[in-house]
């Protein structure tokens, strides 16, 4: 496969992450407060933001694992299952237990703040250190951070597959030509894939898919993202039929677009009597958006640009440190009379706005940048002439 392809999918995979932003800032406005977010804005809320958090869910993390598994199989494929696992070691383990003792503690203390803030009308610090315990140094619930912990098990899993099919001499080449006849029939695919993710949906025993926080995975919601995560392995042995994403990602999306509108009217409307149909009509929406955006970035993010590898390698950073930041920004104008759409702006402007320049001065070109994307950048002060020194760059060696 073409390097523009490759840079194409590691764009998508980086969007995925800044979509987090956008997601968890919903959930604060959301107008029936949800069990697993544990801060809400008792001012300000707006049932636009329970549609928007509900559209990102639907796709976001789904992506994002057939992404983690193209890349897991580049590697072991293109190298060999040991560098694969070190690879995944070094980049997902590592970092998900620095950011388990560093980063989530904090986040903890930040639940504790925003919330008293609304309280107390801004004087929090004090009550919010008065609840912090060791139980915030050794957690049990790992938080926004379960992706990495579910990635680290599912690679360990690719990892020993391997081992054991090169024991027994095993080759899965019917399997690759099913995939690929599958991969040719763009609504064939989409039912069969529907039908799998449906079974899961079904063992969880919801119409949608569920988080899990929790540092042993549960089983129903594990399954459901690795069926993703295998998707994106096959995908990579298949990687020269790519092409036919781009060939029916509009009409992906607008389906996919179409049935998100019927799944939000029966949830308000009907109020589970249709369970089972508004679970297969989530399992549809899923895998349409999720071919739709893969050609989209296919489609539109096939050159090689400078900007878009400095987001790429922000995008791991951003991730980790953007909740704590909107915590913050939510307890500093939680208790102003804004409406949630204005305080859904500002939280998601400032929070960008906030991680990338902490990505640029603090971490792009410190050790933190090595052990997060295995590459440190030499210093610049000047963030947009650099990119645009390097953009010039680029263009020139093309030529």
């Amino acid at each position: 496969m073409s390097n523009e392809r490759i840079h194409s999918l590691d764009s998508l995979r980086a969007a995925m992450m800044f979509l987090g932003i956008v997601f968890h800032a919903a959930l604060i406005f959301l107008p029936i407060e949800s069990e697993t977010w544990q801060v809400h804005d008792p001012k300000s809320k707006n049932i636009i933001f329970d549609g928007i958090s509900l559209w990102i869910h639907s796709f976001r993390m789904p992506v994002f694992f057939i992404i983690s598994g193209f890349f897991a199989a580049l590697l072991f494929y293109a190298r060999t299952p040991s560098t694969m696992i070190k690879n995944r070691i070094k980049r997902i383990y590592l970092p998900f237990l620095a950011c388990l003792f560093t980063i989530l503690p904090l986040y903890k203390f930040m639940v504790f703040y925003a919330n008293k803030s609304f309280e107390l009308d801004g004087y929090s610090l004090i009550e919010a250190i008065e609840q912090v315990s060791l139980s915030i140094l050794f957690p049990l619930r790992v938080e926004y951070f379960w992706f990495l912990n579910y990635l680290m098990i599912m690679s360990l899993m690719m990892f020993l597959f391997g081992i054991f099919l090169s024991k027994v001499n095993m080759r899965l080449n019917f399997l690759k030509r099913i995939f690929e006849n599958l991969m040719r029939h763009n609504f064939i695919s989409v039912f069969v894939f529907c039908l799998l993710s449906f079974l899961s949906l079904y063992s969880m025993g919801y119409s949608l898919a569920r988080t899990d926080l929790y540092i042993i995975p549960n089983p129903s919601v594990f399954l459901y993202y690795f069926l993703f995560f295998i998707y994106g392995c096959l995908l990579y042995s298949s990687r020269k039929l790519l092409y036919v994403y781009t060939e029916s990602y509009r009409v992906n999306l607008i389906l996919g677009t179409v049935l998100y509108v019927c799944y939000i009217t029966m949830t308000y409307f009907y109020k589970n009597e249709l369970f089972y149909l508004e679970m297969f009509c989530y399992a549809l929406i899923v895998w349409l958006y999720s071919f739709g955006i893969i050609g989209l970035f296919l489609k539109c993010f096939r050159k090689e640009s400078a900007m878009n590898r400095y987001f790429s390698d922000s995008s791991y950073w951003v991730y980790i440190i953007h909740l704590p930041i909107i915590l913050y920004i939510t307890s500093l104008i939680g208790n102003y009379n804004l409406s949630a759409i204005a305080k859904f702006t500002i939280i998601v402007s400032s929070t960008f706005f906030i991680s990338m320049l902490s990505y640029h001065y603090l971490v792009r070109s410190t050790f933190i940048g090595q052990f997060l994307n295995g590459k440190k950048y030499p210093f610049s002060g000047r963030l947009c002439s650099n990119l645009a020194r390097f953009y010039h760059k680029i263009e020139k060696a093309k030529q």
